[in-house]
């Protein structure tokens, strides 16, 4: 059931919460909240639910070995989508291998890294982070 109220000046929706019963508890569409470190979670291994890792990563053209610098909340995805050149600037240097990869837990963090490794415009820092995380 669905129902406005005017709360400061701004008529906000307002959805009536319905008992949860034995047979929605039970469903698969449920999973069930727990805490961890303080935070509510709802994936099995204690995640917090809000915690939606970033990647940054680095792609290699195969076709003339320049690199492409990036970050994405979903690594497969993206690596996928520039291979099939629906990214501007990767489009005429496809096919793409991903050769590096690191994770956060947030976008900003992500972006923060992004950058920084953009702004060294070293080509030799970039090919020293490939070399490293081969050895790992």
């Amino acid at each position: 059931m669905k129902f406005y109220a005017k709360h400061g000046g701004v008529v906000q929706l307002w959805l009536e919460r319905l008992p949860v019963t034995q047979e929605v508890a039970s469903s698969s569409l449920v999973v069930p909240a727990r805490y961890h470190n303080g935070l509510l979670s709802r994936y099995s291994d204690d995640r917090p639910f809000f915690v939606m890792p970033f990647h940054v990563y680095i792609l290699q053209s195969l076709k003339d070995g320049s690199y492409y610098i990036g970050s994405t909340n979903n690594l497969e995805d993206r690596v996928e989508r520039h291979n099939e050149g629906c990214s501007q600037y990767t489009k005429g240097k496809t096919p793409r291998k991903l050769v590096y990869s690191e994770e956060y837990p947030d976008r900003p963090s992500a972006l923060r890294r992004e950058n920084e490794i953009k702004r060294r415009k070293s080509r030799k820092y970039i090919e020293k982070l490939v070399e490293c995380s081969r050895h790992e």
